[in-house]
C-alpha cells in the first residue's frame, strides 16, 4: 500500500507542471517559473531585455535598474483545471542600483487517493510557494548586472513535502543604435527538488535576448500633456514600440525560440502579442495593459490548446521614491 501511496505521489509531482506548462518532464520545481506577470507573458516571455518595470527582472535581474518608478504588483492566474498560481511582488530602484522581493503560489486543488485498502481521501493536490530577493547595479553607463535568489517549498497530497534554493544572474547592454539592448541570463540554477527519495533537477536555463525600442517625436509628447502629473510622464508621455527575441537552452540542450511585440499609447493602453517556437510547448500569446493614473491593469493569455490556454491578471501601483 505504502509502494502505491508513494507511485501516485510522484504521478502528481510529475502531472501537475505539465498541466502549467510543457517543459521536460525530468524537471521538477516547475512554480519557479511562475514570477512572472502578465505583461512578460502576453510578449510571449521574450523578456531577456525588456525593461521600464518589474516585468523583465524574473527573467534577467539585470533590469531591475531600468524601471522607471518603484512598484508594487499583485497577480492572479486562472489554469486548466482547479490550478491556480499568484504573486506578490515589489521593487525600488535610483537607476544607479535596484532591489525587490515576490511571492509567489501554487495550488493545485483537491485530488482522490485510493489506497489498496480502506476507504479514498480527498487532499490537496500540491501546494508550492517560491520566495525570492533581487539586486541590481548600473555598473557603467549602458552596462547593469543583477541577481536574484530563490527559495521553494513545496507538498504534494499533504503528505511528501521538498525545499530548493536557487539562483538567478545576469547582464544588460545598451548597444551601438539608440533603443537596442542585448541581454543574457541564468535562471534558476541549484540543487534539484527531491520527494521522497526521488530528486528531479530544477528548470534551469540559459537566456540570451535582443530588443528595440522606439519613442513617437517629441510633439505628439505634448499632444498629451507631459506638463501634467508625474504618472502620466512616465516613459515621457509618448507612444511607444517595443520588440524582442530571445533564445532559451535549457540543462538538457533543448532549444526554444521566444518573439515579442507592444505598441503603447502614451501611458494610456497598450497592446501585446508574442510566441514561442520549438520544443514542446509552442504557441501564441496576447494581452493588454490599461493604465488609470498611478495604477496598471494588465491581461495576458496563453494559446496552446483548448486544454491549456491560461489567463493571467496583474494590477501594479507605481510611486515615486521622493514622496511626489
Amino acid at each position: 500500500m505504502k509502494r502505491a501511496r508513494r507511485a501516485g505521489i510522484l504521478l502528481i509531482a510529475g502531472a501537475i507542471p505539465w498541466a502549467l506548462r510543457a517543459v521536460d518532464s525530468r524537471t521538477g520545481g516547475l512554480t519557479l517559473l511562475e514570477t512572472a506577470d502578465a505583461r512578460a507573458t502576453a510578449l510571449g516571455e521574450a523578456a531577456t531585455a525588456l525593461t521600464g518595470d518589474l516585468s523583465g527582472v524574473a527573467y534577467n535581474p539585470a533590469a531591475l535598474t531600468t524601471m522607471e518608478f518603484s512598484q508594487f504588483l499583485s497577480q492572479f492566474e486562472t489554469s486548466p483545471g482547479e490550478v491556480r498560481t499568484g504573486l506578490l511582488a515589489g521593487g525600488w530602484t535610483n537607476q544607479r542600483v535596484g532591489l525587490a522581493a515576490s511571492v509567489a503560489y501554487l495550488d493545485a486543488g483537491t485530488i482522490d487517493i485510493v489506497p489498496t485498502l480502506g476507504p479514498s481521501v480527498t487532499r490537496r493536490a500540491q501546494q508550492d510557494f517560491v520566495g525570492s530577493l533581487s539586486a541590481g547595479a548600473a555598473l557603467a553607463e549602458g552596462f547593469r548586472v543583477g541577481v536574484t535568489g530563490k527559495f521553494l517549498t513545496s507538498r504534494l497530497a499533504e503528505e511528501a513535502s521538498a525545499t530548493a534554493v536557487a539562483g538567478d544572474a545576469g547582464l544588460l547592454i545598451n548597444l551601438f543604435t539608440p533603443g537596442l539592448r542585448l541581454g543574457a541570463s541564468a535562471q534558476n540554477v541549484g540543487s534539484g527538488v527531491t520527494y521522497r527519495s526521488v530528486e528531479d533537477p530544477l528548470p534551469t536555463f540559459y537566456r540570451v535576448g535582443l530588443s528595440f525600442e522606439a519613442r513617437s517625436p517629441e510633439e505628439e509628447a505634448s499632444t498629451f500633456g507631459l506638463g501634467g502629473p508625474w504618472y502620466m510622464q512616465m516613459g515621457q508621455g509618448r507612444s511607444r514600440f517595443w520588440g524582442g527575441a530571445d533564445a532559451v537552452v535549457d540543462r538538457w540542450g533543448n532549444v526554444v525560440g521566444a518573439f515579442g511585440f507592444e505598441w503603447e499609447l502614451a501611458r494610456r493602453a497598450a497592446l501585446r502579442v508574442g510566441g514561442r517556437v520549438g520544443g514542446e510547448d509552442p504557441g501564441v500569446t496576447g494581452g493588454v495593459g490599461v493604465w488609470l493614473q498611478r495604477w496598471r491593469v494588465d491581461y495576458s493569455i496563453q494559446l496552446v490548446d483548448e486544454l491549456t490556454d491560461r489567463h493571467r491578471f496583474t494590477l501594479s501601483y507605481f510611486w515615486r521614491t521622493d514622496g511626489e
